[in-house]
């Protein structure tokens, strides 16, 4: 059964990468001397992390400018790697999952207010929630806007995209409806595998490499354990084990490949190169891909990812920004950027569509911070803008009395009280079991705290069910609480 979940959004930049021949990126020389300190920022966090590699792109004005490797294929030993070793996307499949599914839309199968149940007639769900089922569309699939939790329980490590159909529903009922708020969750793009290869009549896999990586000029991108093999240039991945100990894969079949996880990001292999294909497909377009209102479409924002008051949206499968968060201040500019990480890889991806600019990180690591790198990247092509203080939404304590109730997450209650100011949290459950949490809750931003229970790190927003009503939700990535007589 599958028990852990390694596809996480990394909030940073997006690229945009070409189909047409007209717009294919190419290389250029560039005097090294520019990105000297490109490459020893990636060296050092490279250390940092324990990565065991790390593979850096970056394109401005239709060209890579810049293309490097560092580390080896693995953690003290195998061979060199270079600018064209595979490493694992993670998450960042997510663009280009909405890029097949939008050729869908393009092509006059489905449309984007479709639900589910119309896409997949054939699709099981619970009958106490029949009404929600039925009202997720493809839009809200591709926003994360579904209600579904993140998880696959009951669901065999090695479940075809077809089990989706009738086994998952059942397992994992939604958290909330349809609609309500963004909450990013990997099943949502699952979900739209199973859309792709219902009509298309394929393998995911192949459909991902047909109509999206071999138009956009990916040639070396694939989703197969095979073709990796074949190709022989990869890197192994590093993550901790439960000690905290840097552990290596020592083969590509130790790699964890999960089928049903596959259209999130689990297992798609790319070069940093070709990752900036898709990034220059997304600022200039081909139509022989995707039609220009649809790629357009991509890029809007489709939904605010209401944390904390910050300008963060999401488009379809790409976060849509207007700055970001570098040593505790903001820089206002604007990105398109998506990243993810596997239990033992991590992609960054980022887009400046004013400056032409776009970045491509992967590591053979997990949770790698690459933040200097990217940064450097960035200084040596273009000047930043000046840092502000970080646009957090007003934290209002006049308002904290709004969010004061029980909530019911399925498996916890959360009881939330106001005690002159600050929000205290108690958690029945866990006080049953004399398992310690911190009972205080730390403000970030507008309606936004962090709960600290344990080791684990939970940022919680609360929403009112009509603007400027009482709470009636608490929303993390891990759980949706629902308030007790709302």
């Amino acid at each position: 059964m599958i028990k852990h979940l390694f596809l996480g959004a990394i909030v940073v930049l997006s690229l945009s990468a070409c189909g047409g021949s007209s717009n294919k990126n190419t290389t250029i020389n560039v005097p090294d001397s520019a990105f000297i300190a490109v490459g020893e920022a990636a060296k050092e966090e490279m250390a940092a992390n324990e990565s065991a590699a790390v593979s850096i792109a970056i394109y401005h004005n239709g060209n890579i400018v810049y293309a490097n490797a560092f580390g080896n294929t693995k953690l003290n030993g195998g061979v060199p790697v270079t600018k064209d070793t595979l490493f694992q996307l993670g998450s960042t499949t997510k663009m280009l999952t909405s890029l097949a599914t939008l050729q869908l839309v393009d092509e006059g199968v489905i449309t984007l207010d479709d639900t589910l149940t119309i896409a997949l007639p054939d699709l099981q769900y619970p009958v106490e929630q029949a009404n929600e089922w039925q009202g997720i569309s493809v839009h809200h699939l591709m926003t994360h806007q579904g209600g579904l939790s993140d998880d696959y329980k009951e669901m065999a490590d090695d479940a075809p995209l077809s089990d989706m159909l009738a086994q998952y529903a059942n397992a994992n009922p939604l958290m909330v409806e349809p609609g309500r708020f963004h909450n990013y969750t990997n099943p949502h793009y699952t979900y739209l595998g199973v859309i792709l290869e219902y009509y298309r009549q394929q393998d995911y896999r192949d459909i991902m490499a047909q109509s999206v990586f071999t138009p956009l000029g990916m040639e070396r991108t694939s989703m197969h354990t095979n073709v990796v093999l074949d190709d022989g240039d990869y890197a192994l991945g590093v993550y901790q084990d439960e000690n905290g100990n840097a552990t290596a894969y020592t083969d590509l079949f130790e790699v964890e490949n999960l089928p049903i996880m596959t259209p999130a990001g689990l297992y798609t292999w790319s070069t940093p190169t070709e990752i900036l294909k898709m990034a220059e497909f997304l600022l200039n377009g081909d139509s022989d891909v995707l039609s220009n209102n649809l790629r357009e479409d991509i890029l809007k924002s489709q939904v605010s990812v209401e944390f904390a008051g910050l300008p963060e949206q999401y488009g379809y499968g790409i976060y849509i920004d207007e700055g970001f968060i570098y040593e505790d201040k903001w820089y206002p500019i604007k990105l398109w950027q998506h990243g993810g990480d596997t239990l033992g890889y991590t992609s960054k991806f980022w887009i400046l569509p004013e400056q032409n600019i776009a970045i491509s990180i992967l590591s053979s690591g997990r949770l790698d911070d690459y933040t200097n790198t990217f940064v450097e990247a960035l200084k040596s092509l273009t000047t930043l803008p000046t840092p502000t203080d970080i646009p957090y939404g007003d934290i209002d304590v006049n308002s904290f009395n709004k969010h004061v109730g029980t909530y019911d997450t399925g498996n916890y209650t959360l009881e939330i009280t106001n005690n002159d100011g600050q929000l205290e949290l108690n958690i029945p459950e866990l006080n049953s079991q004399n398992i310690e949490y911190e009972r205080s809750l730390q403000p970030i931003g507008k309606d936004t705290f962090i709960a600290v229970v344990g080791p684990e790190v939970f940022q919680l927003t609360f929403f009112p069910e009509v603007e400027g009503g009482e709470s009636v939700y608490i929303r993390d990535r891990s759980f949706v609480g629902v308030r007790i007589g709302r």
